[in-house]
């Protein structure tokens, strides 16, 4: 009998060695990455339907909520085809989707991606802006992990990439950029955290939080998770309690396509950082996170969140024109303390 117990207590030593080993590979496998050309000190893509086009039509949803980047099989063979490297490895990665489930796969591949060239062209009469893609690849990421999922939709930009990059929101671009520094007409807003938890215990990217006050209760931890979709804060149901304001009945169709019955606040008063003012807020069930906020929808000017200084800054305007869009040097004004675009 001690001789059962013995093997039974080895053997399962041995499984939480080797779970344990799997995890801490799939927590510190991802090495730094860099762009290629490392002397560009951005990539700049426009925003198509809430994603990003990386290279040939090929759509990407940047999210800062996934510690994982993810392609779809069509889009492995198309990097095979593009003559991108492409290896797969063998070994396993433990990890823990958006939605907080543990997900096992049991090989994932590191690969280059390919980032596509794109220029702006004005509309003189609509005074509005359109992104042409080049046909030529500016730049590339070299040595990105990423799994490849049979039932993903679409592709992820995880925070395995991201957290190497200082990422930034042009508003009236409608562009995302990763950058290497930031501008030196941004003004920081707040600060970022990232606790160690079991969200960032199984992942090759940490999950990032910033504090935010809602109609002058104390202030929250929220993730920023630019992958919500539609939604630019939501916060628990059963919060509902806590609001003073009128709620309309809305509809709200989450990741995994499921529509949600949900409440909306549109007179919600919002503290973030050093900014305050009215913003709609989303009562929705609890998918995984309880308090979030998008950025990308919750401001109407550029934005820019570094993980690595844990640091988010806005950037000021005045009002412009589609041909002062054009440029890089845009007309900064000073700031108000209001989330409202018009003052700017």
């Amino acid at each position: 009998m001690k001789r059962i117990m013995t093997v039974a207590l080895l053997f399962v030593i041995a499984i939480v060695v080797a779970v344990g080993a799997i995890v801490v590979y799939s927590a510190t496998s991802q090495k730094t990455l860099h762009f290629r050309d490392d002397t560009m000190p951005r990539a700049l893509f426009p925003i198509k339907k809430g994603m990003v086009e990386l290279f040939d039509t090929t759509l990407f949803r940047v999210d800062t909520g996934s510690n994982i980047s993810i392609v779809t099989p069509s889009t492995l063979e198309k990097l095979q085809e593009m003559g991108m490297a492409v290896e797969k490895k063998y070994i396993p990665y433990i990890l823990k989707d958006r939605y907080n489930r543990f997900r096992y796969y049991p090989t994932h591949y590191t690969v280059t991606l390919p980032l596509a060239e794109y220029k702006l062209a004005v509309d003189s009469a609509s005074n509005s802006i359109r992104w042409l893609p080049t046909g030529k690849i500016a730049n590339s990421i070299e040595g990105v992990n990423v799994v490849v999922d049979d039932d993903a939709a679409i592709n992820t930009i995880g925070m395995n990439v991201l957290k190497n990059f200082i990422l930034e929101y042009q508003y009236y671009r409608n562009a995302l950029a990763l950058r290497t520094r930031i501008d030196d007409n941004y003004q920081q807003l707040g600060d970022l955290s990232s606790p160690c938890n079991w969200n960032n215990l199984f992942g090759l990217g940490n999950r990032y939080y910033v504090k935010v006050s809602l109609n002058n209760h104390h202030s929250k931890p929220f993730l920023i998770d630019t992958g919500m979709n539609r939604l630019s804060i939501k916060i628990p149901i059963a919060d509902t309690i806590y609001s003073k304001n009128p709620l309309v009945d809305d509809i709200y169709l989450a990741q995994h396509g499921v529509a949600t019955a949900v409440k909306r606040d549109d007179n919600a008063w919002v503290k973030l950082g050093s900014r305050a003012g009215t913003r709609s807020l989303y009562y929705a069930p609890d998918d995984g996170e309880k308090y979030i906020i998008n950025p990308l929808l919750f401001f109407y000017q550029d934005v820019v969140i570094d993980f690595a200084d844990r640091k988010i800054y806005l950037r000021p305007y005045a009002k412009l024109k589609a041909t002062d869009v054009m440029t890089d040097s845009l007309i900064a004004a000073p700031a108000e303390n209001y989330f409202d675009a018009s003052m700017y």
